[in-house]
Order: structure tokens, then sequence, then C-alpha cells
């Protein structure tokens, strides 16, 4: 199964010919609407290969409505054999927040950093809290990184505290 902002698509591998009366896509949207075909969408069959078919259901509109999608796949062959699977998926258009940044220091304790602030101990680490609305931050594709005067990368390592936390340990604390 295969899913865009404007169609959920199924590939159906069957040595049987399909009962396309019998076969179905029903979409349940995040604000508990139901759309199948002919009332949000229009489902299509088409035989892309001798066993194989792709169920299409192209939807009306495009999704702009972010949550969890539920999808019920139904398909029949031509001597009455079901199959039915249900899926689901988020759809998140909204970029992730940062919620705020810290600085820590060796007794890990944080304070909230602002913009222009002073401090006036040894840094030993910028931490940020992020969050996203309905998926899950994605570690490979986020990044801290603390640049010198200079534009030059100040040496550290990034972990991830917890799901929403990621800390970037300097290799040596900054004092001035």
């Amino acid at each position: 199964i295969a899913h865009s902002p404007t169609a959920v698509n199924v590939i159906i591998s069957d040595t049987h010919s399909l009962n396309e009366d019998n076969c179905l896509v029903k979409v349940t949207t995040p604000d508990g609407n139901i759309w199948d075909n002919g009332n949000g969408g229009t489902l299509s069959i088409n035989q892309s290969n001798p066993n194989e078919y792709l169920m299409s259901f192209a939807f009306d509109n495009v999704l702009t409505l972010e949550g969890n999608y539920q999808i019920q796949v139904r398909v029949e062959n031509s001597i009455a054999y079901i199959s039915q699977e249900n899926y689901h998926f988020n759809l998140d258009l909204s970029s992730p927040i940062i919620n705020n940044v810290s600085v820590g220091f060796d007794d890990d304790s944080t304070i909230p950093l602002e913009d222009g602030a002073s401090i006036y101990r040894e840094i030993y680490f910028v931490q940020m809290n992020v969050s996203d609305v309905f998926s899950q931050i994605n570690p490979d594709s986020t990044r801290l990184v603390l640049f010198n005067n200079s534009n030059e990368v100040i040496p550290g390592v990034l972990t991830w505290q917890t799901q929403n936390l990621v800390r970037y340990t300097l290799n040596n604390p900054l004092s001035q």
C-alpha cells in the first residue's frame, strides 16, 4: 500500500481475476468522516501484469487535515475469496517545533538561552527540546551545532537524551 495527499494505491497479486464490484477502499479521516467510492474519492482498478492489479482510490480533494487516517482495503477475486486489511497513516504538514534551547554546566544544571544573554560560567553543553504535532522527531535529520565568532564549528558530540531532547556536549567547555 502507498499513500499520498492525493491517493491511496494498493498492489494486489492474485492468479484469479478480481470481482471489482466487491472491492473497496474506505478511508476514515481524523475528524471521523468516511470516504469510499463516490463519496470523497473515486476507486479504479487496473491490471498491471497478468497476476497483478493496481487498485487506486483518488481523493476528490488533496488531503490537508492533519492527523491519523484509517484505511480499510477489501478485495474479492472471481472465486469469491476475500482479503481485508486495515492500515493507518499520520498526515503531518507542520514543521517540528524548537520549544527551548538551554546551556548546561558541569553539575548538569541548565538555564534557558535567550538571544543576547551573558553567561558567567563555563558551558559544557547546549541542548534543545523539540516536538512535533503528529510525528516523532527524526534523529537522523535533526542537528544542533555551535559556532564561534569566526563561524567555525565548536567541536562536540551530539546525543539524544530523550525522544525530544537533543544535547551537544562540547569537547572542551566554553570559558570565554
